[in-house]
């Protein structure tokens, strides 16, 4: 028997993120009495679901720490419009206002 286990997580930020794995028992385990999900099955389900989770959360976490609340952008969008506009723009001070 053969399983094919897929995650998908939905965010507001970058979209979806998916993962999946496979897990095959043998069909002759059953008459060993067998059944189920290993706990070392669950531990390896467990593992992938908190690596897509952790990883989307740091995402997210970036995405946000970059916002600026007073002029509605992104981080990056600041130093690049004050960069074209010709101002100098101290980047260490936005980086840390939200801190």
């Amino acid at each position: 028997m053969r399983w094919k286990i897929m995650i998908e997580g939905l965010d507001e930020f970058s979209g979806c993120g998916t993962a999946e794995m496979v897990i095959e028992k043998p069909f002759n385990r059953l008459s060993e009495g067998e059944l189920g999900f290993s706990i070392s099955d669950g531990k390896s389900i467990m593992a992938l679901l908190q690596q897509l989770v952790v990883k989307q959360q740091c995402e997210a976490y970036v995405l946000t720490r970059q916002y600026c609340t007073d002029c509605k952008t992104f981080g990056a969008s600041r130093i690049m419009a004050s960069a074209r506009s010709g101002r100098s723009m101290d980047v260490s001070k936005s980086a840390t206002r939200g801190s």
